[in-house]
């Protein structure tokens, strides 16, 4: 009795999986290319930067947001420095740039037991925001010359308060390791996006967003949520969300694709990963809350039946083969779609070895998100 309830929950699950990797699939193939209408943009936009121990990155990072077509008297740069020990902030200060300013974090008074510092940052930039629209990005990012300019242009000619976009890890380093983050991440972009399109859940990253900076007051911005060390985007868009229903948008554009590094080595990814999950318990959407869930418990699953393997259950030899051959089927038609996308199809001769990793990353991370601290810019955060 215990075998066939055991045995149809496990097809459920396998049926759930496909469907929702599939659905997934299709979700990003229907959602369209934002062209450029052409017409000339009317928005003041903010660009804010927080910054802690980036003087290798920060540089490389203010060029590219100086750099952009968008015209110069209608955008301004914040730079944020959060406490960096480094050369930082006087990297930024000695920048030729009319539209940039430095804010120097440890000069701000901070509530009492502050955890959540690039939230308090980014809430300290806005304040003296000018910008009708706030753009924020990370510090270790490049944006294209194109990204203002296409963001403007989807913000002017669609009804929408909150706008996230495409993040992909460069390819400089060409280690094993490195090809899987990259990979794997790609992924992550491609459930953003088709999650947006069927409104099955919001998903965002904070190196690429921007809304209204009146939405972000008119939810009293990160108040209810700046206990949270981490959060700033996702559990932002949450909140905006509420507020306005159905104007949360997935800006789908070769022309918006921020760049950024991979973590160096697995350490630093599994503390990455660790605090981007660390959120989950908190998301107030039931629906994303369910989907991770249902996915980590079809893994478990899939070990629970490795295990019998090994025990001598020949059995479920057939059973096993059975879900994996249809989990790497549809991951692999996602994978194909999404990598086409971010012209990084060459990746998907790691697949085996990228779904290898994702499968113990998905057991380890979706536990240890909701109980392990991390490591975060020499910061521990419980």
């Amino acid at each position: 009795m215990f075998w066939m309830i055991w045995f149809w929950c496990s097809a459920i699950l396998t049926v759930f999986y496909v469907s929702l990797v599939l659905a997934y699939t299709i979700g990003w193939l229907k959602l369209p290319v934002w062209k450029k209408s052409g017409n000339e943009p009317k928005t003041f936009v903010t660009v804010i930067v927080p910054a802690r121990n980036e003087e290798s990155n920060i540089e490389k990072c203010i060029n590219s947001i100086l750099n952009q077509d968008y015209p110069l008297p209608l955008y301004e740069i914040i730079v944020v420095d959060d406490h960096s020990t480094d050369r930082t902030a006087s990297i930024v200060e000695n920048m030729d740039a009319e539209n940039l300013q430095v804010i120097h974090l440890q000069e701000i008074e901070k509530p009492e037991n502050l955890i959540a510092f690039k939230k308090f940052a980014i809430k300290t930039a806005i304040e003296k925001a000018k910008g009708t629209l706030i753009f924020t990005t990370d510090a270790d990012c490049e944006l294209l010359s194109t990204c203002l300019s296409t963001v403007v242009d989807y913000y002017e000619q669609n009804d929408v308060k909150f706008i996230t976009g495409p993040v992909v890890f460069n390819e400089n380093d060409k280690s094993l390791l490195k090809k899987i983050f990259a990979l794997e991440f790609i992924g992550m972009m491609g459930v953003t996006g088709a999650s947006n399109f069927w409104k099955i859940s919001n998903m965002s990253n904070g190196a690429n967003l921007a809304y209204e900076k009146a939405a972000y007051f008119a939810v009293d911005g990160f108040t209810g949520i700046d206990h949270i060390a981490s959060g700033d985007d996702l559990l932002l868009m949450e909140k905006i969300d509420k507020k306005y229903p159905g104007k949360i948008a997935f800006l789908k554009s070769p022309e918006v694709v921020v760049k950024t590094d991979p973590p160096e080595n697995m350490t630093e990814f599994f503390h990455q990963r660790i605090r981007w999950a660390s959120k989950s318990r908190f998301y107030s959407d039931w629906k994303i809350i369910f989907f991770l869930a249902l996915v980590w418990i079809f893994h478990i699953n899939i070990l629970w039946i490795t295990m019998l393997l090994m025990l001598d259950y020949p059995q479920f030899r057939l059973w096993i083969c059975g879900q994996l051959v249809c989990k790497l089927l549809a991951d692999f038609l996602f994978l194909r779609v999404s990598s086409d996308f971010f012209c990084r199809k060459h990746l998907l001769w790691i697949f085996i070895p990228a779904e290898i990793f994702q499968f113990f990353y998905i057991l380890v991370i979706g536990f240890l998100g909701n109980f392990r601290s991390y490591n975060w810019k020499g910061r521990i955060v419980k």
